[in-house]
């Protein structure tokens, strides 16, 4: 079990008080989520392919020890030009889709 800090008291005594901070704190939990989801399918890619970490890297021209570190490390947060170069060396493609009963928040119409 992880002992709790002051931080952990104050995240939830906030919660308990603020709608928004809850709402804020739910959205980056999601965000970290995701990405971590993204390290995840391309690191089970790699080990379903028998390609070691390093050899990884040096397919697409990265340092061996930056893609260890990519694929170890919590909270790991890669460039989208890296998950890009990782997902075409796996042989992988990257899409998009929307998420399920949501609508984008900040997205724009372009002006005619």
């Amino acid at each position: 079990m992880t002992k709790k800090t002051g931080f952990d008291s104050w995240v939830k005594k906030r919660s308990a008080t603020s709608a928004t901070f809850r709402a804020e704190l739910r959205a980056a939990r999601e965000h970290i989520d995701s990405v971590d989801g993204v390290v995840r399918a391309l690191d089970a890619a790699r080990i379903e392919m028998g390609l070691s970490k390093a050899d990884l890297a040096r397919a697409v021209g990265l340092m061996p020890e930056s893609t260890r570190r990519l694929f170890t490390m919590k909270g790991a947060n890669p460039s989208i030009d890296t998950v890009m170069k990782l997902a075409d060396a796996l042989g992988l493609e990257l899409t998009f889709t929307p998420k399920k009963a949501s609508r984008p928040k900040h997205a724009t119409r372009p002006s005619a």
